[in-house]
């Protein structure tokens, strides 16, 4: 089930993204800080 989780917010935020620059914009992301950030949040695997 956990796997099945990661996918689905994969491909979600793949979609998010893909919209995102078919509208003209360039996601810039989160840098590294903010990632280690939200691991610990979320107790992600890292």
């Amino acid at each position: 089930m956990d796997a099945f989780d990661q996918i689905d917010v994969l491909s979600k935020s793949a979609k998010i993204y893909i919209n995102a620059r078919a509208m003209g914009f360039e996601p810039e992301g989160m840098s590294d800080e903010q990632m280690a950030e939200m691991t610990r949040a979320f107790n992600l695997p890292r």
